[in-house]
């Protein structure tokens, strides 16, 4: 008999808790799902159970591939129940192409289709994803220049990409986003004039400015007493890929019977003193940041092109020698050397010799540090800043085949590059210097023919 009252007892115990947990328990899971600190908690265990439930146990890659895979009955409620909680008045940013080829995007985890961005300074109402079926209800769409005509699978063509807008919300800010100079992105510009409504590049003139880093005033001023000079072992160093641009090629080529330069990559082939290091490679880095001065070569004379080519030096404490076009509010004051500051390429040479053997003189291409500091800006975050302005409310259509136009950007500086050209013309007077730079050398032939 108290076995039976005892089972009967917690069978009742066990339903008035059920019956509590049905009216009280959901309430409450959907209070807290607002707060801060319960999102995460019960978003990310229910993300992962979609996930699973629509792709299985698919990669990031493969998952990429089938954006647009219709939702079962059972899927969709877990789904929309997903979005709608996770959005939660966010502005979505869709990332639609890849990036280099790489379906992770810069700076973002390769496993996730969603990333919040709560660590933005001003603007963190914004969510990144690669989903597609999410492209109605985006307030930017992102698309990498680079990848438009270069991707190894897909082609994405003006006429294409026109389609793909009919029907979506007017309001949708597509953008344009590259890194790379006109000549390495789109091979005809026509085409997609029209298409976009922003551009994300380097260029000041931008609608949204994203340079590879920037500086700004140090709160307080810092003292160096570091000896820089001290700390190197080699003299002048280059690492370059892109064996294309004759003029840097030649440059430099002229500047070794001067100097000692010693070259990394694939172009080093063409010099006497050659190392080899995997491009962005951490221990590449390393290497380079053992020598007093780096040839921070641009490959074109285009405006505000100032990339990692200076930016890395400087954050490994090595003095760049730039060519390029403007570097006034680009790069620090007084962090750097350029070549057209030089009457010849022996007077360059000279002046390095200089500063090998005067440390003090070498350690005053440090002493920006005692006022300036460097950092790198975040894309995304600029991005959702522009978002959330005015001029997401306007309508906005690019040009691009203006915007990207090779003579108005780097065509216009061309003097800087027949002012270097001259300086290698006379090198070839030079009794002192081989009139046939390019014989002798032990490079693949395709790569001597491009010089000759």
């Amino acid at each position: 008999m108290r076995r039976k009252k005892s089972t009967f007892f917690y069978l009742g115990a066990t339903l008035c808790l059920f019956v509590l947990w049905i009216l009280f328990g959901n309430k409450g899971s959907n209070n807290g799902a607002g707060s801060p600190g319960s999102f995460d908690k019960e978003i990310e265990p229910l993300h992962e159970r979609w996930h699973l439930r629509l792709f299985g146990s698919k990669s990031p890659k493969q998952v990429f591939k089938e954006p647009y895979r219709p939702l079962s009955e059972t899927d969709a409620p877990w789904y929309h129940q997903w979005y709608d909680r996770l959005r939660q008045g966010r502005k979505i940013i869709l990332l639609y192409t890849t990036w280099f080829d790489q379906h992770e995007w810069l700076g973002l985890a390769g496993h996730a289709l969603y990333q919040r961005m709560d660590n933005c300074e001003t603007a963190k109402n914004c969510l990144l994803t690669y989903d597609r079926s999410w492209i109605k209800e985006a307030s930017g769409v992102l698309f990498h220049g680079r990848d438009l005509e270069f991707h190894q699978h897909t082609f994405y063509s003006g006429k294409q990409l026109k389609d793909v807008r009919k029907g979506l919300p007017s309001t949708q800010k597509w953008i344009f986003l590259s890194h790379e100079n006109p000549l390495n992105n789109i091979t005809v510009y026509k085409p997609y004039d029209g298409v976009f409504n922003w551009t994300a590049t380097f260029r000041r003139k931008s609608n949204i400015f994203i340079p590879y880093q920037s500086y700004a005033l140090r709160v307080r001023p810092e003292q160096i007493t570091r000896n820089f000079a001290k700390e190197k072992t080699g003299l002048v160093a280059w690492a370059a890929t892109n064996c294309k641009s004759k003029l840097r090629l030649d440059y430099a080529r002229h500047l070794q019977r001067y100097i000692s330069v010693t070259v990394y990559g694939k172009c080093n082939c063409f010099f006497a003193k050659r190392r080899s290091c995997k491009h962005f490679d951490a221990d590449c880095n390393k290497e380079l940041s053992k020598y007093k001065f780096y040839l921070a070569f641009e490959n074109d004379f285009c405006d505000d092109y100032v990339t990692e080519k200076y930016w890395e030096r400087i954050q490994q404490d090595v003095v760049p020698v730039v060519m390029g076009s403007n570097y006034d509010g680009l790069a620090i004051p007084g962090s750097f050397i350029d070549v057209n500051d030089f009457g010849s390429i022996k007077e360059l040479a000279e002046y390095l010799l200089y500063l090998d053997k005067n440390d003090d003189a070498y350690n005053k291409y440090f002493a920006y540090k005692t006022q300036y500091i460097n950092g790198i800006g975040d894309i995304y975050c600029s991005i959702c800043e522009k978002l959330n302005s005015k001029e997401a409310t306007q309508h906005s259509e690019v040009k691009l085949s203006e915007e990207f136009n090779y003579r108005k950007n780097c065509g216009v500086n061309r003097g800087k590059a027949v002012k270097l050209q001259k300086q290698i013309e006379n090198a070839m007077r030079d009794e002192s210097v081989s009139l046939s730079l390019y014989k002798n050398v032990d490079c693949p032939k395709y790569l001597v023919k491009k010089q000759v």
